[in-house]
């Protein structure tokens, strides 16, 4: 019979399935001992002869096995968890930067899409008009001519000068027509630079806020490199404590199953 500890009345070997039990029975002297705070002491002998106290009483052992064994699986689990952290868990970050507030710059190739877009339009609708002025224009001219009318001298400045430029002999859009092309080709650019102006308007607005929140944004991304370095050590030497720890627990989760086991078949067969 294995002996695990000795009586503290008479000195005699205790066994191992003996020390187990809540109050074992000293089978040298008869007393009856219990373990208070690990260390074995003396108690009354109520309830020594009594087979069903003693059974009760290494039944209630066995629940506290299933309760240590319970434990030590959740500490285990517990240490899988946090072996599985990352770096930064171990590490001192920076706190984020306080970045500048930007307005959104409008998208340049859209704001030059609608420009064209609407550059486009202003011409076909520009072109049309004009020539719809050179017609009603010729038969104003025609109508007056046949008449024989009297063109007052502010009139006839004007219809001179209009005259000039839309019966040049080559075309309302030819280079020579000077105003004509301006209304039609200058609307077209204006349509164009309007539609990229809400992008440049908040770029300027912007100023050097984008290159000072890069800048900041770049120094903080190397403070948390610099310091997820320092906590690498940390992080491999917890991690060799938790793993170690989980050896211990699994073999203390072992030992637990084994007595539990050996108890039971004491029990069995008493």
């Amino acid at each position: 019979m294995p002996v695990a500890a000795r009586c503290p009345s008479c000195a005699a070997p205790l066994s191992e399935t003996s020390v187990l039990a809540l109050a074992p029975l000293c089978t040298h002297c008869g007393v009856v001992i219990t373990s208070v705070g690990g260390t074995l002491g003396l108690t009354g002998a109520y309830g020594v002869s009594d087979l069903t106290i003693t059974r009760r009483r290494v039944e209630a052992d066995l629940a506290v096995f299933r309760e240590y064994q319970e434990k030590y699986r959740g500490m285990k689990e517990a240490c899988i968890q946090q072996l599985n952290w990352g770096v930064e868990r171990y590490a001192q970050l920076p706190q984020s930067p306080e970045l500048l507030t930007l307005k959104k710059v409008p998208d340049f190739w859209a704001g030059l899409g609608w420009g064209l877009v609407a550059a486009a339009i202003w011409f076909v609708v520009s072109y049309v008009a004009a020539w719809i002025f050179f017609a009603l224009y010729s038969v104003f001219m025609a109508i007056t001519h046949l008449r024989g009318d009297v063109v007052p001298w502010s009139q006839a400045i004007w219809i001179e000068e209009l005259n000039f430029y839309c019966s040049s002999g080559l075309g309302c859009l030819e280079p020579e027509n000077f105003i004509v092309n301006m209304f039609i080709y200058g609307g077209c650019v204006a349509f164009v630079l309007g539609g990229l102006f809400p992008h440049f308007r908040v770029r300027v607005a912007n100023g050097d806020k984008p290159r000072e929140n890069a800048r900041r944004q770049k120094a903080h991304e190397e403070a948390v490199a610099a310091a997820l370095k320092v906590a690498e050590p940390l992080k491999a030497a917890q991690d060799h404590r938790l793993r170690s720890q989980i050896r211990e627990l699994e073999s203390l989760v072992k030992t637990i199953g084994e007595k539990e086991a050996e108890v039971r078949r004491l029990l069995a067969t008493h």
